[in-house]
């Protein structure tokens, strides 16, 4: 899988806030099946059915449920959601 774009988030999952204006491979070990993007995140659904979530959570995005986020809390690399 390959992101970019506006990346100030951490949400094109490369271990960091950059934005890119070019594609990137994101080194990630499961194989995708589908990938959700939102304003500030970005979700992947693995063949197995895991679901990770990277990017901004301030407003519950990550799925971490009644956890809370502070603005520095957002993951800049793809996160497993337990609670799925």
């Amino acid at each position: 899988m390959h992101t970019w774009g506006f990346g100030n988030d951490g949400q094109l999952g490369h271990g960091d806030r950059n934005s890119l204006n070019t594609p990137k491979k994101v080194h990630f070990d499961s194989s995708v099946k589908k990938v959700g993007c939102g304003g500030g995140h970005t979700g992947l659904l693995t063949n197995e059915g895991e679901l990770y979530l990277m990017g901004r959570g301030r407003d519950g995005q990550l799925g971490r449920g009644s956890k809370v986020e502070s603005i520095a809390a957002g993951r800049a690399v793809p996160t497993l959601v337990d609670d799925f």
